[in-house]
């Protein structure tokens, strides 16, 4: 299914140039990390397409929605590339000079967090950025009020606290400068109507032709509600997925939810292959 991506390629080499030989500096900056992810997903996407794989419902965690939203048809590649590119601009020059954090606290509920969170708001700005499976909820704000949540919570007895690399606190009012920016740049695009259900990180459900738009603008200063899209996956009756994107990240997340489901994933030719092999003409992935 390699011609299916002749187009990207060919009007997008510096970006072909920047996935495969990086720099790994250059990949890492929210501007360059954005485009380049969602061009990799594309790539895989049409690679599933090429072959007959048709999704029944799509889904993505935080800029993962938006490949969500080519494949379910709301924009074309040229759009959605666009869109990450400023996206990951406006979103690092929002952060810069924040000197901010992001931790996962792994196994503890979300109203011991929220107890802790209340307290740190004395020292500064902290809040939950994305529920990311039962039992993983990501906070995010100023360094010195995350880590007095994680000192809280450490006093509590959590012994799971996992620092993310990331350049910024994504998902927090932090980010509410990049909402007018975004809705600006959404007023110059034709958002087209869904031929996928498509589940909102916003609010975790199937999102519908009016609120498309006004959730991709909140997405980027709310939490991620990837706990509550996995269940609603799970009611619609979903019985495969395949993730489509570097490593198997999501993966983790659908199975530490306890649902046994069929995962694949397309990151790579090989890995292109199993899932082909795996699905076996089942397109109801």
């Amino acid at each position: 299914g390699l011609h299916a991506n002749e187009h990207l390629v060919s009007v997008y080499p510096d970006l072909v140039k920047l996935c495969l030989d990086g720099p790994l500096e250059k990949l890492n900056q929210t501007r360059f990390t954005q485009q380049a992810l969602v061009f990799m997903s594309l790539l895989g996407y049409n690679a599933l397409i090429a072959n007959g794989i048709k999704p029944d419902c799509v889904a993505g965690l935080s800029l993962g929605e938006y490949t969500a939203c080519h494949a379910a048809g709301v924009f074309t590649e040229d759009e959605v590339l666009a869109i990450a590119k400023s996206r990951g601009r406006w979103m690092e020059e929002a952060v810069a000079g924040i000197d901010s954090k992001m931790v996962a606290i792994i196994g503890e509920s979300e109203d011991t967090i929220q107890e802790a969170i209340q307290y740190a708001q004395a020292i500064a700005y902290v809040a939950i950025s994305n529920y990311n499976c039962p039992g993983q909820i990501v906070i995010a704000g100023y360094r010195n009020a995350v880590d007095t949540v994680v000192a809280i919570l450490q006093e509590k007895g959590v012994r799971r606290i996992i620092e993310l690399q990331v350049s910024g606190p994504f998902h927090t009012l932090l980010l509410a400068s990049v909402e007018a920016k975004l809705a600006n740049l959404f007023d110059s695009i034709p958002f087209k109507p869904l031929q996928v259900n498509l589940i909102s990180n916003l609010s975790g459900k199937e999102c519908t032709d009016e609120k498309i738009k006004q959730n991709l603008i909140q997405q980027v200063s709310h939490p991620v509600q990837f706990t509550q899209t996995i269940a609603t996956l799970r009611e619609k009756g979903i019985t495969t997925i395949v993730e489509i994107g570097p490593k198997t990240v999501l993966s983790g997340f659908v199975k530490k939810a306890q649902w046994d489901v069929e995962c694949f994933h397309v990151e790579d030719l090989n890995s292109l292959q199993e899932t082909l092999t795996g699905l076996k003409g089942d397109t109801h992935a």
